[in-house]
């Protein structure tokens, strides 16, 4: 029998994806969600694209909490 029957025990387990990727992962999800919600009359039923500005958001703030900053 598997643990959990396989659900998410990747992730418990340390094989999944490092939590330094999941947060980014999960604020993307989190931002992403509020900006769809606030801007919901104005989004068309469709799959869309990630703003980039909620993208450049998060990993400028990432590389904040490693000390680090974009540079061109």
């Amino acid at each position: 029998m598997v643990i959990a029957e396989g659900r998410l025990v990747n992730l418990a387990a340390a094989h999944g994806h490092p939590a330094s990727v999941m947060d980014m992962s999960f604020a993307t999800q989190a931002l992403t969600t509020e900006y769809a919600v606030k801007n919901a009359s104005k989004l068309t039923t469709a799959v869309h694209e990630v703003p980039r500005k909620i993208e450049e958001y998060i990993a400028v703030t990432k590389l904040k909490t490693m000390d680090r900053k974009l540079t061109s």
